[in-house]
């Protein structure tokens, strides 16, 4: 039998997080299709890219938090902008930048996306 290991700390907000990207990603592949991808390590401006069938790319990035949190999870301007401007220079203006905002409650649901201006 394989033996779970309880994650704490940095470890812990890693693997939530990436649990969300995930669950970010296979939302939008089941609403609209295509497929995605995860970014490894958040290097870039969005955590998951969706490729969908009409040739837009959706570009996400996820801010999660948990029920326990007093907090609802933000992005910075900065980020934001950096977010806009990589979906339209990546997708060649087809990009669409949005941010899920997703709070751990019943159901795990998202509780708000906000799709970025373009710039």
């Amino acid at each position: 039998m394989a033996e779970h290991k309880h994650r704490t700390g940095k470890a812990s907000n890693y693997y939530y997080g990436r649990v969300k990207e995930k669950q970010i990603g296979q939302s939008i592949k089941a609403y609209e299709g295509g497929t995605y991808r995860r970014s490894a390590g958040s290097r870039g401006a969005a955590d998951v890219v969706n490729h969908l069938p009409n040739g837009t790319v959706v570009m996400t990035q996820v801010k999660s938090s948990r029920a326990h949190s007093h907090s609802i999870p933000s992005i910075d301007y900065n980020s934001k902008n950096r977010l806009a401007y990589s979906a339209v220079k990546y997708a060649n203006k087809s990009g669409k930048p949005v941010i899920a905002q997703v709070v751990m409650t019943k159901g795990n649901r998202i509780v708000s996306q906000e799709t970025v201006a373009n710039i």
